[in-house]
């Protein structure tokens, strides 16, 4: 995915949405390297080497052409005939005589003077100052983060699925696997896993050093995960049992409140305007 997102000068995001809507009308599919499990192959398939002829046969003048190809069609290189520029002819220009029109004096009306009446401004009462916006607290998005065992059998209904750990789980191989996307970059950092460990008692510990390493070191791929998740829901996928104390927990935990602070954000500037 990578190399397909730099040949089309590409963010790996976009590259990514862009695969899986040629995959959905059938144009490519994608084959797991049996040499590396990290990479996802693509390849065309019957219907994509169709468009793709078609394609090619409707511009393969315009392709020979920049390419410099001496089988592109001669009367694409016939130089153009010199445009010869007709005389233009100057007309005489004929002045007409401007009438004269009579003048004719409008006659003076004096306005009447009406006295202002005298106001008493201290009898006046200022205007009360207009009340101030009543900003009702935003609603909470809905619910589009979730996070899933890697070995739990997908829904049909759910939308992307990112695997979030620094290493692949023993028994699942990467064709197989129900993921769309391995994150390995937002996962907690080896230091930080190895101080903690698995145990239960430090997770609140671990789970705050791992916020801290998110908002510092993490901004783009948390980015990336809330455009995911705006887009449709959003599955963070761990090899942990446990989905409510682990890393990706934390993780969804941090990604929804970027997305409540976006949300309150966006309605408080409508309020405003």
């Amino acid at each position: 995915m990578g190399d397909v997102a730099r040949h089309l000068m590409l963010r790996h995001h976009s590259a990514v949405e862009l695969v899986q809507r040629a995959e959905s009308a059938g144009l490519v599919k994608r084959i797991a390297d049996p040499t590396d499990r990290r990479r996802v192959r693509l390849e065309l398939s019957e219907a994509g080497v169709r468009a793709l002829a078609k394609l090619t046969a409707a511009h393969v003048d315009e392709l020979q052409l920049l390419r410099g190809s001496p089988e592109a069609p001669r009367e694409r290189f016939e130089p153009t005939p010199p445009m010869v520029e007709e005389p233009v002819l100057e007309k005489p220009v004929v002045e007409k005589p401007v009438p004269e029109r009579p003048v004719v004096a409008k006659p003076v009306v004096e306005e009447p003077v009406f006295d202002k009446p005298v106001v008493d401004q201290s009898a006046v009462e200022a205007p009360a100052p207009a009340p101030a916006p009543v900003v009702e607290p935003a609603a909470a998005p809905p619910r589009r983060i979730v996070v899933q065992c890697i070995h739990d059998h997908p829904a049909s209904s759910q939308g992307w699925r990112v695997f979030v750990d620094r290493t692949w789980p023993h028994g699942v191989r990467a064709d197989e696997a129900p993921i769309d996307e391995w994150l390995i970059s937002v996962a907690p950092t080896h230091d930080l896993t190895q101080r903690h460990g698995t145990d239960p008692g430090t997770f609140l510990v671990f789970a705050r050093h791992y916020r801290d390493e998110l908002l510092e070191r993490r901004k783009g791929e948390l980015a990336q995960l809330v455009r995911y998740s705006i887009d449709g829901q959003l599955v963070l996928v761990t090899a942990s049992s446990d989905t409510d104390r682990c890393a990706a927990a934390v993780l969804a935990r941090v990604v929804s409140e970027h997305i409540v602070a976006d949300h309150v954000f966006s309605e408080q500037r409508d309020v405003a305007t």
